[in-house]
């Protein structure tokens, strides 16, 4: 049996594989949603790094290597989509093995560079706490890190769950796509921080950008099903669910308990 992190599920069946509308269609689609992650990360941590005056820091070793180990996901996800769009699905699973480093390492690597960050106070770049303070300069309580740390957990859920659908490829696709979600919060809120030192109006307004856009990202897979299949899949209408429900369970249920501040204090200790 052949292990793969981005394996043969991404494989279109061999009617789509034959030259169907639909088969070209959904191609595009996964190229094309690969690629908006890419552009949003640009976009969310580039300035940052060509402009350095709004910077609390230069970057660390650790962020660096948090920074690159994501850069190799996004493309990875882009090569394995790429590959299988252009049918050629052996060498899709070979490369899609790389995916069984690169994840256990982008997990690990940011897991770090969130408890470095706690402990600090800030971040170095300094558009998360101009994101998520109206004064720009409040110190980041590590209580915060839930969400995270729990955005961290929600993509390893569930790419870990399309990585047992490997054999089903309408599953697969899907819990694929959705897991790279949860992660793409992050980009947003360094975006609406990177406007906020030009605007100071933007300080604290990073929820309400990210939060309906993590929203809107989730929503896209089902809404492609129903103008391409006239029906929603239902991985692309219960992952969604699942991950909004997660996300309200970490707002009022995790971060106000004493349990989870206690715990939280201890990380960064």
């Amino acid at each position: 049996m052949k292990v793969s992190a981005f394996p043969q599920g991404m494989i279109a069946e061999k009617g789509r594989h034959q030259g169907g509308t639909q088969w070209r269609t959904e191609s595009w689609f996964y190229i094309g949603f690969a690629l908006f992650m890419i552009l949003l990360s640009i976009i969310g941590f580039g300035p940052s790094i060509i402009d350095q005056a709004n910077r609390n820091a230069p970057p660390t070793v650790l962020v660096m290597l948090h920074g690159l180990a994501v850069v190799l996901l996004l493309l990875l996800f882009l090569t394995q989509v790429i590959l299988v769009a252009t049918g050629r699905t052996v060498v899709h699973q070979r490369v899609g093995k790389v995916g069984l480093v690169v994840v256990p390492l982008m997990i690990v690597v940011s897991y770090l560079a969130l408890i470095d960050f706690g402990r600090r106070g800030h971040d170095l770049s300094g558009d998360v706490i101009r994101a998520l303070s109206r004064t720009g300069s409040r110190p980041f309580d590590s209580a915060g890190l839930v969400f995270p740390l729990g955005e961290l957990l929600a993509f390893g859920a569930v790419f870990t769950a399309g990585l047992l659908y490997r054999r089903r490829p309408q599953i697969h696709k899907r819990l694929m796509t959705l897991a790279m979600v949860p992660i793409l919060t992050e980009p947003i809120l360094h975006f609406v921080g990177q406007l906020a030192g030009h605007w100071p109006r933007l300080q604290g307004m990073g929820p309400a950008f990210s939060i309906p856009g993590s929203l809107l990202l989730l929503t896209v897979p089902a809404v492609f099903d129903l103008l391409s299949q006239r029906r929603v899949h239902p991985v692309s209408l219960w992952v969604p669910v699942l991950l909004f429900t997660w996300q309200l369970a970490l707002s009022f249920l995790i971060l106000p308990s004493d349990v989870w501040r206690r715990f939280a204090a201890w990380l960064v200790s």
